[in-house]
């Protein structure tokens, strides 16, 4: 059995989707070698503010959601000349779950801007 993971992302900045954001997955697991990173997932959050397919969920633990968020508002800047409004002070924001049952879906939902994020789980 397998859950399933959707994710939305919100741009306060913009009011809008985060339309064309990078993000990636990854499977933290913790052994005596230390810690691994597996990515699961590379995907971009589209016109409704979703990734297109969920992402399968095959075991239990901790996983990590990464968001590109600088590569995003970078477009901003360049596109509309907001360099002085749109200071990142990331390059991209690490949001941390856990999954500890594999028989229901999920659902995170992220609001972003250039210099903070919030998020449900």
């Amino acid at each position: 059995m397998s859950a399933r993971l959707t994710i939305a992302v919100t741009d306060d900045k913009h009011n809008q989707a985060a339309e064309k954001l990078e993000l990636e997955v990854w499977r933290v697991v913790t052994d005596s070698s230390g810690v691994q990173r597996h990515r699961i997932k590379k995907d971009f959050i589209n016109e409704k503010g979703i990734i297109e397919t969920p992402v399968i969920i095959d075991s239990f633990g901790a996983y990590e959601v990464i968001l590109n968020t600088k590569g995003y508002y970078q477009r901003f800047s360049i596109q509309q000349q907001e360099c002085t409004d749109m200071n990142v002070i990331q390059d991209k924001y690490v949001i941390s779950i856990g999954v500890n049952e594999l028989d229901k879906d999920y659902h995170l939902n992220i609001h972003i801007t250039p210099t903070t994020y919030s998020a449900t789980f």
